[in-house]
């Protein structure tokens, strides 16, 4: 991509702030999901929030990590982990599935929504499955079907016509919902966006990664299959409760010191 195509794609951090000022209770904020072609075999799913400029605030992808080096990988290798990080798929250009649109107050709560459960889903020190063999796989697209469940969204239409594996896995127990909630007042509501963004943002991903203990046993997923999907694939740990998630949340924060803890 070049830079004009980037600048003319991508929202610069004063037309965030800007919109974010102003624009609010304005509609034209929208969720997109990205279509990247994944070795030609299948797809990777990407989710991207816009401004009402037309122009992208922020995405949200799912990737393997390196466990021994911290680093984010593209490799269909199962010796990974699965994490959930800012930024954006370097890849082909891809196909844009309209998603949702709205005013900002609704994008941006279901921003939060997005980013809270990311940081569930990291401190679970999953493992990265590329392709299940016999259940679906736990990747990339997993965490994009379990970030639009935990925004009360669900893949469109038009996404069927893609081969998105792993999206049929839910990473999170059927019962766990984000508490992220923007029209709390507005220090809590910023201040919760803006731990969370820097706990996904990739260099303190790694950081994560490297400091999460190897398990003997990689744990799987402990979410139920995509209701919209079908497959007989088994369902393990469906009853983790939200203590239990919860307590990963704190432990990944401990993790990595983010600057923005309130006292």
């Amino acid at each position: 991509m070049s830079d004009t195509e980037h600048k003319n794609t991508f929202a610069r951090n004063s037309e965030f702030s800007s919109a974010f000022e102003k624009d609010l209770d304005k509609d034209g904020w929208s969720i997109e999901l990205r279509a990247h072609s994944a070795a030609g075999i299948a797809t990777h799913f990407e989710i991207a929030f816009r401004l009402p400029n037309g122009k992208i605030f922020k995405a949200l992808n799912g990737d393997p990590y390196d466990r021994d080096t911290g680093q984010r990988v593209e490799s269909f290798d199962n010796d990974h982990t699965l994490r959930v990080s800012t930024g954006f798929y370097k890849g082909n250009d891809p196909d844009i599935i309209p998603v949702f649109s709205g005013t900002g107050r609704e994008v941006m709560q279901k921003f939060g929504q997005a980013l809270e459960t990311g940081v569930i889903i990291n401190g679970q020190n999953l493992e990265y499955r590329a392709f299940g063999l016999g259940e679906p796989g736990q990747n990339s697209n997993s965490v994009v079907a379990t970030l639009l469940k935990a925004m009360g969204l669900k893949f469109p239409p038009a996404a069927e016509a893609y081969n998105a594996p792993g999206s049929e896995r839910i990473l999170l127990p059927a019962s766990w919902q984000p508490s992220y909630d923007f029209s709390h007042d507005s220090q809590y509501r910023i201040h919760n966006i803006k731990e969370n963004h820097w706990l996904l943002e990739p260099e303190n991903v790694s950081k994560q990664v490297l400091k999460d203990p190897r398990p003997e046993k990689t744990p799987r997923s402990p979410g139920p299959l995509n209701e919209d999907k079908r497959s007989d694939a088994p369902d393990e740990n469906r009853d983790k409760d939200n203590t239990q998630l919860a307590g990963a949340q704190l432990s990944t924060t401990a993790a990595v010191s983010p600057p923005f803890r309130a006292g």
